[in-house]
């Protein structure tokens, strides 16, 4: 697998020719959908005065 964790084109081949049709099993579970879904589960709420934000310095550089 490459280092962001999805498999290689030959590796996807290789799955489907042994009749595994279900790839996601071979994905890193930062790609499948629970993930995406957990990304966005806390509510965020926004800041409307810009005078509320705390930004560290090297942000703000």
């Amino acid at each position: 697998m490459k280092l962001d964790k999805i498999p290689y084109a030959h590796i996807i081949t290789v799955l489907n020719n042994i009749n595994i049709t279900e790839i996601h099993p071979y994905y890193s579970d930062y790609r499948k959908p629970t993930a995406l879904a957990n990304t966005y589960e806390v509510r965020m709420v926004a800041m409307s005065n810009k005078e509320d934000w705390s930004v560290s310095n090297f942000v703000l550089e």
